[in-house]
Order: C-alpha cells, then sequence, then structure tokens
C-alpha cells in the first residue's frame, strides 16, 4: 500500500495530488524516518511500511483559504425557515460553507478550505477515474466529514454549537454533487456524458451522514459539465441585479424573465463565465441561454503548475511591472507591515506574471522563454540560467515559473476563449452584442481584467464590459436555503438554458488551436 493510500485511510487527506497518484506532479512530497535514515519521496509512488514515519510539510497544513462573498441584500426572498440554515459551495479545488438565520437572510459565519478530494486528483476527470476504479466510497465519506466539520466550526464561531441546522443547501458542479451523493460520476467521463442524477431534489441529513442536518438540497444540473454552481450563480445574478438600478439592459429583478414577453425586448445579451478547473459559460438573454462547459484543466487554480498553490498565505496573487522591475503581492502581507513569504503562486497571480512577461518580451505570443541573446539586458537576472535554452523565470528569489507552466496555462485559456467563440457563434453574436461579462467565483473576483484580456483569456472588445461578482455560487445557495419559493426558480433557470457539448462540435477543436497563442 502507497503511503498516500495509507493516509486515505486515515483520514488524512491534505495532501494534494492533481495527478490523480499518476507520480508526475510531484505535489504530494512527504518526508520520512526509517532505519535512522531522512528522506523525501513521492506519497503516491512509495510503500508504506511498519518502521516508517511520515512527517508532513508545512505546505500542507489547513489554511483556511481567501473567499470572496457578495454578501448582496436578500430582502426580495420569501424566507422559508426559522432557525439556522446553512449553504456549501463544493468546489473542485475549494469548500464554502457559511451559516445562515433562516428568519433573516443574514450570514452568520462562514469557513473554507481546499477540497479534501484532492488527493484523488486535481480536476473532475481525476475524481471521475478515481471513483471508476473503487474509490467512490472513500472520496463521499472524505467531503461528507469535511462538511460537517467545517458545519461544526461555523456552528461553533456563532456561538450556535448546539442547535441543528434545519437545511443545508449544495451548489456544486455536477461531478462533485454525484460523490456528495453517493452516486458513481462514471457516466459523465465518457460520450455522451450524460450524469445519472440532475438533482433539484431534497434529501434527509440522515440518508447522507449529516448528522446536524435535518435536510439537504442539491441545486440543478443541465448537464454532465454545467451543474448546480452554474444554476445558482444564474439565480444569485437576479438577487445582485435587483438593487433598484438598471445594469445595462437588464432592470432590477428582471434578469431572468421567465414572462415570455420580456426576451423579445431584449437585444442586447449578457456572458456569464465561471473559470476554474471545469470552465462554464452561459450566454444569452432573460429565458434564452445557451451554455457549455470546457475542460480548462486546474492551472487556474495552481493546481499542477510546478509551485502552484491554492490561494491561501504564502501565494502570489498579484504581480505587475514597475521601473523594469518586477513586482509582487503575497496573500498574508496587511496594510501594518506583515510580510509573508512568498511560497508558491495562485491562478490570478499566474495570469499576471505572463501577461508581464509578455509585456517584458520575456515569452513569445506562442508562449516559448526567450533567450538572453534576445531580450533586453536590464532583464537578464529574471530567466532560470545562463543556458541557451531557458527553463523559467523568476519572481522572487524563490519562486518562479516553468516552461511547462505556461503551456498549462496556454492550454486553460485557450479552452475557455474558444468556448466563448463557439457560444457566440452558436448564438450568432458579436461583441458588440454582448452588454455585460460577468465573472463568478472567487478566481475572478481577483482576476485582473486587464491581465486576462492580454493574455487571451477574454476579447479585447469585452474588456470595458466585465465585472466581477464573487462567489455567485454560495450566494445562490444561500437564497435557495431560506426559500424554497427560490428552488422553484432554479428548476426555471435550468429549463431556460441549451446545451452545447463542445466536444461534437468540429468548430471547438480548430477555434482552440487558434486560441492557443498569446
Amino acid at each position: 500500500m502507497k503511503i498516500l493510500e495509507y493516509l486515505r485511510r486515515k483520514n488524512i487527506n491534505q495532501i494534494q495530488s492533481p495527478c490523480g497518484g499518476k507520480g508526475t506532479c510531484k505535489k504530494c512530497m512527504v518526508k520520512i524516518h526509517q532505519n535512522g535514515v531522512e528522506r523525501q519521496v513521492l506519497a503516491c509512488q512509495t510503500e508504506y511500511e511498519a518502521d516508517m514515519t511520515v512527517v508532513l510539510s508545512d505546505e500542507n497544513d489547513e489554511n483556511q483559504m481567501r473567499i470572496i462573498h457578495s454578501g448582496k441584500n436578500r430582502q426580495r426572498v420569501k424566507i422559508g425557515f426559522d432557525g439556522i440554515v446553512a449553504a456549501c459551495d463544493i468546489g473542485t479545488t475549494t469548500v464554502v460553507c457559511h451559516l445562515v438565520d433562516g428568519a433573516t437572510g443574514k450570514v452568520i459565519s462562514t469557513v473554507a478550505y481546499p477540497n479534501k478530494q484532492r488527493s484523488f486528483g486535481a480536476d473532475v476527470i481525476s475524481r471521475i477515474e478515481a471513483a471508476t476504479h473503487g474509490k467512490l466510497g472513500e472520496m463521499q465519506a472524505a467531503i461528507i466529514r469535511q462538511i460537517q466539520s467545517m458545519l461544526g466550526e461555523c456552528l461553533k464561531k456563532s456561538g450556535h454549537e448546539n442547535e441543528k441546522i434545519k437545511c443545508l443547501s449544495v451548489a456544486g458542479n455536477t461531478v462533485m454533487c454525484h460523490i456528495f451523493a453517493g452516486i458513481s460520476p462514471q457516466s459523465i467521463g465518457k460520450a455522451p456524458f450524460l450524469p445519472k442524477e440532475y438533482f433539484g431534489k431534497n434529501y434527509s441529513g440522515e440518508e447522507l451522514n449529516l448528522e446536524m442536518v435535518d435536510q439537504v438540497y442539491i441545486a440543478p444540473a443541465v448537464s454532465g459539465y454545467v451543474g448546480g454552481d452554474i444554476t445558482s450563480d444564474m439565480l444569485a445574478l437576479g438577487e445582485v441585479m435587483n438593487d433598484g438600478e438598471e445594469v445595462g439592459l437588464q432592470k432590477a429583478g428582471q434578469f431572468h424573465g421567465y414572462d415570455g414577453n420580456q426576451s423579445s425586448s431584449k437585444s442586447y445579451e449578457t456572458l456569464l463565465l465561471d473559470i476554474g478547473t471545469n470552465g462554464e459559460m452561459v450566454l444569452g438573454r432573460p429565458g434564452d441561454y445557451t451554455c457549455c462547459a470546457t475542460a480548462a484543466g486546474p492551472a487556474f487554480e495552481g493546481a499542477e503548475i510546478e509551485l502552484g498553490m491554492p490561494a491561501m498565505a504564502g501565494a502570489i496573487s498579484k504581480v505587475w511591472l514597475e521601473d523594469d522591475h518586477i513586482g509582487v503581492s503575497v496573500i498574508g502581507d496587511d496594510d501594518v507591515g506583515k510580510v509573508t513569504a512568498a511560497r508558491g503562486i495562485c491562478g490570478t497571480g499566474l495570469v499576471d506574471a505572463i501577461a508581464i512577461f509578455l509585456e517584458m518580451g520575456l515569452i513569445d505570443e506562442t508562449g516559448r522563454i526567450m533567450t538572453h541573446r534576445e531580450i533586453p539586458y536590464k532583464y537578464y537576472s529574471y530567466l532560470g540560467d545562463e543556458e541557451e535554452e531557458n527553463d523559467c523565470i523568476f519572481l522572487t528569489d524563490e519562486v518562479y515559473v516553468t516552461q511547462e507552466d505556461i503551456r498549462k496555462l496556454q492550454l486553460a485559456k485557450g479552452a475557455i476563449a474558444a468556448g466563448i467563440k463557439v457560444l457566440m457563434n452558436a448564438r450568432n453574436v458579436t461583441c458588440d452584442d454582448i452588454e455585460k461579462v460577468i465573472i463568478a467565483g472567487g478566481f475572478g473576483s481577483v482576476l485582473d481584467k486587464k491581465s486576462a484580456v492580454r493574455i487571451g483569456l477574454i476579447p479585447t472588445e469585452l474588456l470595458g464590459k466585465t465585472e466581477a461578482i464573487g462567489n455567485a455560487a454560495a450566494e445562490g445557495a444561500i437564497l435557495a436555503a431560506i426559500s424554497k419559493d427560490v428552488r422553484e426558480e432554479l428548476d426555471q433557470i435550468k429549463e431556460s438554458m441549451a446545451y452545447i457539448e463542445l466536444s461534437a462540435e468540429e468548430s471547438f477543436s480548430e477555434e482552440y488551436i487558434r486560441q492557443m497563442n498569446f
């Protein structure tokens, strides 16, 4: 039995293994003591032995993650619960739990941690493979234990330790929701990629082994790769727009517009992007939307990047160029002078870094790192070595971006950009026809829009129309937790969305290749 497998069985799930235990990502490095000898090994490739002591590195500790929460007014919602309710956004990389006063809709405590399933792989494909090979029960147990622990922490933080949660509302991509419910996602991993369950239904807490919860509601999915996180995003957008002001051509309370008359009066469309390991996007107008999902991979989450990490203390989250010098911002620094040592880079920092490398001429439009002979002398110190072929670019003395990291980001951004183009072609619209681009999720909230445009993630023409709204999926889950009526609206949202399977679209492959360059 490999060390990684042994630790999983002991419910120690914090070790990262983005490659799913194949030994390629090198992220599961641990220190072992055996026979008086200390050495570092890959947990996924090394057999566990009885006389072995395993020491986990500081990088695997359970620091809370930074989250972005919109926290909008929920007065339009008819409150449905008297007591404490909760909402959970189960992301492939991050899990966020909110404890909510069911009578007022006010969030009273929040916690966020890396998904405990990350030792089974960084993306949904890895999780599907793990489930197919008999790991479904282990993965379900890991996420149930994690949510149970997080809810307990929320209750303790808010002084409600002895109260039972009336309802837990869950939003997540279709694969994560299958695993959470103990349903095999195997069918999602092969054509025609159909899920076994579309959700939009209730479970008892007892059914899912969530002892402190009476009822669990899981938001409805549209397809195998457009899940309840996106329908929850759409639900939250109606709430975000409900501020009494006109936003583009979408007036307050009319974002979804299911009465049939509003659609014909709308000439402009809205593009919603939820960028993560599974890039999901929606384009359309009230009551008439088209959606798709792209296998962007985990680069935007910092996974499978050599020094990549989630958005937590020690991660470089922003990069800029000032007076010909690269500057970085590290999560954990604050305004009173606290400085946190950079030990890695998260997704937003990587996007910034690539944009800056392009500006400095350290990489070309194909993503190739230039040689010393091809760049200005003032930038020599940033290249990784003095050889003809350079394999990395330094941001700090300890943190660098490799050529392979750049290639992985190219794959991720190419998939998103190609998906946007296919959606626009399917609806026969141009950038001029798009009134608003909304980026949902924690990543999008801190993503520099100019950097996103510079690397080709978002069309240049849409820069001035783009805004971020925070963790909309969690916001939608909160709305569903406090109102039964809202759950009917989620069903309506699902029915208004036509799905395009990009793997069946010939134009997607061609567009993907075109979008690879910066």
